[in-house]
Order: C-alpha cells, then structure tokens, then sequence
C-alpha cells in the first residue's frame, strides 16, 4: 500500500503534468490521518477554504494537501459510505435547497456512480446510476433518510430532508 507521501508526490507530479482529472482520482485513497481533522464538514467550512485559494481558483503549485483537503470536504458532501452501503448526498445544505445537483463518473470502493437531483416542487428526485460488479445498498439520507435501494440505476421521488423543505417557493425566490 502506499503512503500517504507518496500518494502526494504522485498527485504533484501529475498535476505539475496537467493531469488533474487523475490526481483528484487518487485524492480518495489518501490516509484519513494526514488531511483530518482539517476536511471541511459542512458548506460553510468548504466556502472558507475554497475562499483562501487564489485567483485561479488553486492553493499554489505545491499545496497538494490544501487542494486535497477542499476536495475531499466536497466529496464529503456529495457521497460517502461503507463496505456495504453507498450513501449519495449525506448532507444536503440548506443553500442548495431547489437547486439541482450533477455528479458525474466519481469513483468510489463500489464502482463509478453518477447522479443527479431534479426538484418536483419541494420534493427532489434522485436519479442514478452505478457501474459496479454486485449489488449493493444505495442511500440518500441528506435528501430522504429512510429511502434505499439496491438497483444500479433508476430514479425515485425523494420524501425530503429529515426536516422538511417548507413551502415551494414564488417563481425567483429560494427555498432559502
């Protein structure tokens, strides 16, 4: 297994390459204990990083672990789980109410998921798809706590967050 600086000189090599789409492929397999407690939790904390990034939108050349740190509070954000579950959105900020949300081909222990939330109204519909070679339980609990399924693509109309979204909406407000 590699270390946890090997994996960075690796993502530095490749980025310096312009290879950004494989480094960030590699950012998951980076040992927990270099990057935590510093992997942003929650929007608020990802906002905060993202803004100490310059112009162009990078920590410098160098700074592997700040940009590994960013991306993995994202992913964080869009998907998590376990040897037997994959959880899609475990967390569903507030700010992101109404507004759809894409994830492409992102690698995970699983296979390659991407999906994708669609607003009805108040309600989100999931839609997904996973490239993987068994069955395994999918959640949503940011979105649906009890919703799950063991499909490998579909879609479904979502209940809404633990908390309830409220009322839809007038046409050019927010669920904010």
């Amino acid at each position: 297994m590699a270390t946890n600086e090997s994996l960075l000189g690796l993502c530095r090599l490749l980025i310096a390459a312009g290879q950004w789409s494989v480094a960030l492929e590699l950012l998951p397999r980076l040992q927990p204990d270099l990057l935590a407690p510093d992997i942003p939790s929650s929007l608020d904390g990802l906002t905060a990083l993202g803004a100490e990034a310059g112009p162009a939108r990078s920590w410098g050349d160098d700074d592997v672990v700040r940009a590994a740190r960013y991306w993995l509070g994202a992913r964080r954000m869009l998907i998590g789980g376990d040897p037997r579950h994959l959880r899609l959105l475990p967390m569903f900020p507030t700010a992101w109410m109404g507004g759809n949300v894409e994830v492409h081909d992102a690698p995970t222990t699983h296979g390659r998921v991407s999906f994708a939330i669609r607003w009805h109204g108040a309600r989100p519909a999931l839609l997904w798809d996973l490239t993987a070679e068994k069955s395994i339980e999918i959640r949503c609990p940011g979105l649906d706590p009890d919703w799950t399924t063991t499909e490998r693509s579909g879609d479904a109309l979502l209940a809404g967050t633990a908390a309830g979204l409220g009322p839809v909406p007038a046409e050019g407000q927010s669920f904010g």
